[in-house]
């Protein structure tokens, strides 16, 4: 028996394709969604997006002390200054701006003193059989001065930045141990969450959480 691509006349409406499926009619009471504001494709929900999130950390940074609260929206000379305004404050918050650019001014300024001492020792050892105290002196200096900016600024300023990021600065103590400072670093670069960690400086009650991070 031979297949046959025919059918019969009155087996289907006129007009209609028999190779397509039927169309269903709406069921009865379904609801039909509409786009809500914040958030697309579910209806009356206003979830917080990326300006939510700023607002919520800014408001719960707000009750914190002038003196000792972050900022934001740090230029990288404005986090410079406000690190060098703070040597030796441990308490306080430093955003990841104001951290950041101040490690990255640290490098340059190791990088700016550091290479020029080298190549001054060193082309002083080669041309002098004995090189001058001066010398050992200029380089045992710049290596105090590198410590003394480390210890002065960059470490309160990592401590602060652990704060903003509702951590305590105890937890630096993980570079002591193996693979702990890249922790640390994971720490020193995650978003700010100042509700998480209100000693007594802050000022004030703990505030409310965002409900979801998005930062």
């Amino acid at each position: 028996m031979q297949p046959t691509d025919t059918y019969p006349a009155d087996a289907y409406p006129a007009g209609s394709d028999p190779m397509s499926y039927p169309a269903y009619p709406d069921y009865p009471g379904s609801p039909t969604y509409m786009a809500a504001s914040g958030y697309q494709g579910y209806p009356g929900v206003d979830y917080p997006i990326v300006h939510g999130w700023a607002t919520a950390v800014q408001s719960a940074a707000a009750g914190i002390p002038e003196g000792l609260a972050p900022d934001y929206s740090a230029s990288f000379i404005t986090a410079i200054r406000r690190t060098i305004q703070r040597p030796l404050r441990f308490r306080g918050m430093a955003s990841r701006r104001e951290f950041w650019f101040s490690y990255l001014a640290a490098v340059m300024f190791s990088f700016a003193t550091l290479l020029p001492t080298v190549l001054i020792v060193s082309w002083a050892e080669e041309a002098m059989d004995t090189p001058p105290i001066s010398m050992q002196l200029l380089a045992v200096s710049v290596v105090v001065l590198h410590f003394l900016v480390f210890i002065v600024f960059i470490l309160p300023a990592a401590v602060r930045r652990l704060h903003d990021g509702g951590r305590s600065g105890w937890w630096l103590l993980l570079c002591l141990i193996p693979y702990g400072g890249f922790a640390v670093l994971v720490f020193l670069a995650l978003e700010p969450r100042p509700w998480l960690w209100r000693p007594r400086w802050t000022g004030g009650a703990v505030p409310a959480a965002p409900p979801m991070s998005l930062g």
